[in-house]
């Protein structure tokens, strides 16, 4: 009788399984179906971009455009053999890739992928793309409609001593004077000092 029994839970455990298995699978399905068909009938349906993967605003404003339905393909950089993808949350709704844009084969499939994008999207500091033979004459000259965009932090002209560093939210918050209307708060005579993306415990408000 108990083993009767035990092969009978079995049985209801596999059937169970089974039927659990299908539910998931055919959710899967529809899932795939609707972000096609959603994709398919959003603004930016067609639309193909190129982003170089960087820090801030080039990946979010890349997400932006994929939430919008474009199709955006994230060029990851390879170093010494290895992918170094950030792959973070505004990766979602991107296919990903590794290219060396430093490689000849790598610029030479960049800019074939070029031919066939409406934009491109690099977040480095001025002269970077031009240094790597990839600035906008040359993608213009591959593909004369395809949208540049530079995800520079001070824009391309003006002193070199500005333009060509690096800036981040800190840094805007700081020479604007914003970031003093939030830099500390203290609790109990415990300060914490503000910034951007980092917070640093001090004894006192510095």
């Amino acid at each position: 009788m108990t083993v009767y029994l035990y092969f009978f839970v079995k049985s209801l455990m596999l059937v169970a399984l089974q039927s659990s298995l299908h539910r998931i699978t055919r959710s899967l399905t529809t899932a795939r179906l609707t972000t096609a068909a959603t994709r398919s009938m959003s603004a930016l349906a067609g639309f193909k971009v190129l982003e170089i993967e960087g820090i801030g605003p080039g990946p979010l404003g890349a997400c932006v455009l994929a939430d919008f339905g474009a199709d955006v393909v994230s060029v990851s950089a390879i170093k010494k053999g290895r992918l170094k993808s950030q792959n973070d949350p505004v990766s979602r709704g991107k296919r990903s890739m590794g290219i060396d844009l430093k490689s000849p084969d790598g610029k030479a499939l960049f800019l074939d992928m070029v031919k066939h994008a409406d934009c491109v999207i690099e977040p480095f500091r001025p002269g970077v793309m031009e240094k790597l033979g990839l600035g906008p004459d040359v993608l213009l000259a591959t593909n004369p409609k395809v949208i540049f965009g530079r995800m520079t932090g001070w824009g391309n002209m003006g002193s070199e001593k500005v333009y060509k560093t690096a800036g981040h939210d800190n840094n805007y918050l700081a020479i604007s004077g914003a970031l003093d209307l939030v830099s500390c708060v203290c609790v109990c005579g415990v300060c914490v000092c503000l910034c951007a993306f980092e917070a640093c415990f001090s004894s006192s408000c510095l």
